[in-house]
This record gives C-alpha cells, structure tokens and sequence, in this order.
C-alpha cells in the first residue's frame, strides 16, 4: 500500500542510513568520520577534538562524538561512567554523535545541570534515556533531542519531565480503529478523523470524538478511501483535498466537502495540481493548499500553493510558491501560514525547514531544532506547538513550541506516545493528536489521543 511504501522510502530509509553529519559506531566503539580525541582518565574530559578514524573504546566510546567533534563528559569506556561530574552535560554527541547506549549511566546520576542525552544536531540520545535508573538531573531537561535526534526509548528520563514548565500531556478515549496518515480537524468542539489506513489497506472510516463523551462515534464515512490529503474546515463544511485515491498510489486532484449540519459528503471543483501529503490551512475563509509530493513516493515535491474560495466555488494558483516538500504541516498565526518541517524536493530525509507565508511573500522562518517529517501541529493561546514525526532516527514523541516572540523554537513536554503521521487538531486550546504509527520493524498503527494543554 502507499502509505506503507510512502514511510518505508521516506521514512525507513533515513532510519537505515543515518541523519545528516551522523557517522557509523559499533559496538565496540569504533566507527568511521569522527575520533574521541584524547582518552582520558574514568570521569575526565575527552580530550581535544580529533580529525579522523575510529573512537575507541578508550575515549568517548560509543557515548563519544561524532564528525570530528570531542565527547562532552568522558568515561573510562564511555559505558558505564557512574557520575558526569558538575556540568551535568552527560553523552550529548554533538553534531552527529550517538550519545551511548546507557546515557547517563548504569544507575548514575546524569549531573546537576539536568541536561543529559541531548543528542543536538543528528545525534541519538540512547537507548537509555536518562539512564538504567538514573536521575534525569535536577533542571528536568532530559532527552531533548532537538536537531535531528530522537528522545531515546528513555523518553523523558527516569523521573524528569522535558520541555517548557506549564505545559503536560493528557490521555483522551482512544480512537475506535487504529490508523497512520489520517487527517484531522476540528468543527467547534468536536474533532473528526478521517481516512488514513491500516493492516488492510486505506480506508473510508470516519470518527468524531464531542465533547464529554466517553468515546469516538462513527461519522459519515468518505465516498471513497483515501489518505495523507490537505483538510480544513470552512464555516461548517470539512473540506479533504488531495492525498491517495482508493488505487493507494497516484495523487489525486479531488475535493471532497462534507456538511457537518446535514452529514453528507459531495465533490468539490478538482485542485489545479494533484498531489499527496501536502500541507493545509485556512486563511482569511479560504482553504490554501500547499506543497506536497506530485508522484508516487515524496521525492517529487512541489511549491505551489492554491487557494480554494468557497464563496466562489473556485480555485485560484498564489503567484507565491514555498520550498518544494510534503510531509511538513501548516499553522496560521493571525495573518501568517508557518508551513514547517517536510521533506524537501528529492530528499529522503525530514528537514528543520519553516517558512513564513504572508499576502506579500515567503520569508524564512525560526529553524526547528529537530528535523521531521509527517508532524502534527497547531495553535495554541501561548503559540504554535507540533509534535512526533518521523525523524532520521524514528519515530519520535518530541514536541517543540514557537511562544512569545516567536523567535525560537523551545522543547516542550514530549508526547506520551511516540508516533509519526498522526492526525491532529486543536480544541479548546489544546492540540489533541490521534492515531500515527510507530516503527518496529515493520509500521504498528496506533489508536492513542492525547491532548497537550497549558496547566
């Protein structure tokens, strides 16, 4: 099916080959484009930066940096250091390092500053997370993963909680059918997802989930199958452009609207440019369509954005087009679209990208501090927030916010569910995310929802 060759091409492959600036370890600690540096005494530092060749079990072990760059905090074997000491920066592996199997340490303490396993800019921050028992350190930053890095299976540490204070996670009644590459939106109170797939294929399954229920209802189902397509809701009518038509693998031009006061689906005028994956928003009572992949797969990308008017019943080509890429989603801030993350054009790999789209042109926007592609976001009252994704790595429960100032992107409380191509939409100020997959081997669909909230 598509979705599963969309993931295992997009998705699959960077996982095997290894973000960008990453370079190969093994287990005993050898590995190729990056050295240890000095080795340096059990609880020392690493030592100077090396040129190149292997680490060493000596040096920064598999714990040891990466791409030429000298490991944070040394070890005797960058295994087992009980303690990192008093700047509490334990295994970060900087651009590209792995940060070691047992992060902080086997039952050691990951330093006072709290920040441990960061894993910055492609590293990984260990299967450890904050350590075999560890203390996730006394700051509470644990496992960021920013930058192309992946929390870890640790999460957020043994005990310590990531990301901006006043933010937390909250389970909401799981979906009725598990499914990945769903779409979501939210008319007043009530969230609908639609579409998506699983085990058996692409699917035409539509729930809701109103308020104070118990559980998710059956909608209207979708005339057809159909996944990964653009949504947005226009007054009272969803409407679902794009995405993968029942045939599973040939981008479709459809639009499809569905009156939410009368529950009945009817075609729309076809999109100019058919394509999957791409990133929608409603702006100023029109839904933009933008982006997305134009064949098969994601490696054919396109920039364009079209505009449908429902007043007209017509769509009109923006004179304006954003970098090439599909995967990303898309976030209106007052009168701005952020489109953020994505695969770009001919890339296998999620990419940091933001930009900022306005009736005047495109800008760049704030880099993401962590590389994704097939991530879910909105806006909240204090910001835009997106979550999990599909990192070079994994999937990933990382969640990151664009507040105040919106100068910068900052950790938020990782999502308690690790998943990729979820469906997502904010209600009553929180972003409630539902479904996705995880990879293990082969995609496990996910029922999860959970809803990120301010405290």
């Amino acid at each position: 099916m598509v979705w599963q060759t969309l993931l295992a091409t997009v998705m699959l492959a960077p996982f095997l080959v290894g973000c960008s600036g990453g370079t190969s370890r093994n287990a005993d600690g050898t590995g190729t484009g990056a050295a240890a540096g000095l080795a340096g005494d059990s609880g020392g530092a690493a030592g100077a930066s090396g040129s190149s060749g292997s680490i060493g079990t000596g040096g920064g072990g598999v714990g040891g940096a990466g791409d030429g760059d000298a490991s944070s905090v040394g070890g005797s074997d960058g295994f087992d250091a009980s303690s990192f000491g008093g700047s509490g920066v334990g295994d970060a592996g900087m651009d590209g390092g792995k940060a070691g199997q047992r992060g902080a340490g086997n039952g050691g303490a990951a330093g006072r500053s709290g920040v441990i396993d960061a894993g910055m800019d492609g590293g990984k921050a260990g299967q450890g997370g904050a350590g075999n028992g560890g203390a996730a350190g006394r700051s509470g930053v644990s496992d960021a993963g920013m930058d192309s890095g992946t929390a870890g299976d640790g999460g957020a540490g043994n005990g310590g909680a990531a990301g901006v204070s006043g933010f937390s996670w909250r389970t909401l009644p799981s979906l009725a059918k598990k499914r990945q590459g769903a779409m979501g939106v939210a008319v007043g109170e009530t969230m609908y997802v639609i579409g998506g797939l699983d085990e058996s294929g692409l699917l035409e399954d539509v729930e809701r989930l109103d308020p104070g229920q118990a559980g998710w209802t059956a909608a209207p189902s979708l005339p057809n199958p159909q996944c990964c397509a653009a949504a947005g809701v226009l007054g009272n009518v969803i409407a679902v452009a794009g995405g993968y038509g029942p045939d599973g693998h040939t981008p479709t031009d459809a639009l499809l609207l569905f009156d939410t006061t009368t529950g009945t689906w009817q075609s729309g005028p076809p999109m100019p440019t058919a394509r999957a994956v791409a990133m929608g928003a409603v702006w100023n009572g029109k839904l933009a369509v933008i982006g997305g992949g134009t064949q098969y797969g994601a490696l054919q990308a396109t920039g364009v954005i079209e505009i449908y008017d429902p007043a007209a019943g017509t769509w009109t080509a923006s004179t304006l087009t954003v970098t090439p890429r599909a995967g990303g989603v898309a976030v209106v801030d007052s009168d701005r679209i952020y489109v953020i993350g994505g695969a770009i054009q001919n890339s296998l790999y999620g990419n940091s990208i933001v930009e900022i789209v306005t009736a005047d042109g495109v800008t760049a926007g704030p880099s993401l501090g962590l590389a994704r592609v097939q991530v879910t976001g909105g806006l909240l009252p204090s910001g835009l927030v997106i979550a999990g994704g599909w990192t070079a790595q994994s999937d990933t429960p990382t969640a990151e916010g664009l507040l105040g100032a919106r100068t910068a992107w900052q950790p938020m409380p990782p999502m308690p569910t690790s998943r990729a191509g979820a469906a997502a939409a904010v209600v009553n100020g929180s972003l409630i995310v539902a479904g996705g997959g995880q990879y293990k081997g082969s995609w496990v669909y996910q029922d999860a929802v959970e809803a990120l909230q301010a405290d």
